[in-house]
């Protein structure tokens, strides 16, 4: 089964998804920018999930989101909240 990993360049700090099958201390994977081994990334929970963005629609102007609290918060504010499940 395949599944997905982060890894990261410790040169130039390019981020990569990779869907790998072997675990991925056994996988050299290398940067597509400076050819460096990359280090797999250990991320837990809802940090995995989440990616930070900017949100066009919550007022006037965007807003930067950069986690789930951020973003409860926001909608919170906007009397969006029911939008998001808990």
């Amino acid at each position: 089964m395949l599944k997905l990993h982060d890894f990261e360049c410790p040169v130039c700090n390019f981020e990569k998804e990779e869907l790998i099958d072997a675990p991925p201390n056994l996988v050299n994977i290398h940067c597509p920018k400076c050819r460096a081994v990359m280090r797999h990334v250990v991320l837990g929970g809802k940090a995995h999930t989440f990616k930070p963005f900017w949100h066009e629609h919550l007022g006037h102007h965007p807003v930067y989101i950069d986690s789930w609290s951020r973003y409860r918060k926001e909608l919170e504010k906007t009397n969006s909240a029911n939008v998001l499940a808990t």
